[in-house]
């Protein structure tokens, strides 16, 4: 009965562990999405100001090839972040669910726990008529 005891604190014990690794792992995702909301407002910042007509100023050849590559590039590199983003929130919903399947294992696991916790000391006062304190 004490190593089924043992067992059961031991295994709630990991439960706990295994909880904090995910919120860990999911602290760093939503780190890494608001650091790519960041990098997505600036890329539509400076795509809007370079989409902004000037009509004072005549653009030469090749500062419309520059401006052409800039937002093409920019328009890559916001794709790329939108994809990444997508892909962090579907890993945060994973890391999510994790942590909220091992919260329920660890309180199975605690209960059953204080369940046996308390047959054993029921054998014990049975077998000894000693009274525990019960919690």
């Amino acid at each position: 009965m004490k190593n089924k005891i043992k067992l059961y604190n031991r295994l709630e014990t990991l439960k706990k562990k295994n909880i904090v690794q995910d919120q860990y792992q999911a602290n760093l995702i939503l780190k890494e999405i608001t650091k790519t909301d960041v990098l997505l407002e600036k890329i539509k910042m400076i795509l809007h100001d370079n989409f902004v007509e000037n009509k004072d100023k005549y653009l030469s050849a090749a500062m419309f090839k520059n401006k052409s590559n800039l937002i093409s590039t920019l328009n890559n590199q916001k794709y790329v972040a939108e994809n990444k983003k997508e892909f962090l929130e579907g890993q945060k919903k994973i890391f999510d669910l994790n942590i909220a399947k091992n919260t329920n294992d660890k309180k199975l696991v605690n209960k059953k726990y204080k369940e046996r916790l308390n047959e054993f000391r029921e054998e014990l006062e049975n077998k000894n008529h000693i009274n525990y304190k019960k919690k």
